[in-house]
């Protein structure tokens, strides 16, 4: 039984990338997609996926676009996204193999008259 029909806008968005940098194979991205209203909810199930290759040595470039507020910033090549993948990759397993050393936080000594020093 259906109950209070209700129109929304319904937008496709890239839920799941996927980076295939296998050896000895050319680099590419799919773009697995699902369905999210205007207020951000996903509605289940997966809607489609596109895919790029990533050609050595390509020149081709794309626009960079603002995620919120949907402006051009700028243009990047393929080799450039796939130097800041590389380098985004470096980050991870650095922080990830060199985490911060814990906080200790130093007990002080007190007595009934305060602390001492």
């Amino acid at each position: 039984m259906l109950y209070k029909e209700e129109e929304t806008t319904i937008y496709r968005r890239a839920n799941t990338v996927v980076i295939n940098n296998e050896l000895g194979l050319t680099p590419d991205i799919t773009f697995h997609e699902q369905y999210a209203t205007v207020g951000g909810e996903a509605i289940n199930g997966r809607l489609g996926s596109c895919s790029l290759v990533l050609e050595e040595g390509s020149e081709e470039t794309f626009t960079l676009v603002h995620p919120e507020l949907g402006v051009a910033l700028g243009e990047m090549s393929y080799v450039e996204l796939q130097v800041a993948i590389y380098s985004l990759y470096l980050h991870a397993a650095d922080k990830r193999d060199n985490p911060p050393a814990p906080v200790v936080e130093e007990e002080s000594e007190e007595t009934e008259d305060g602390p001492t020093e």
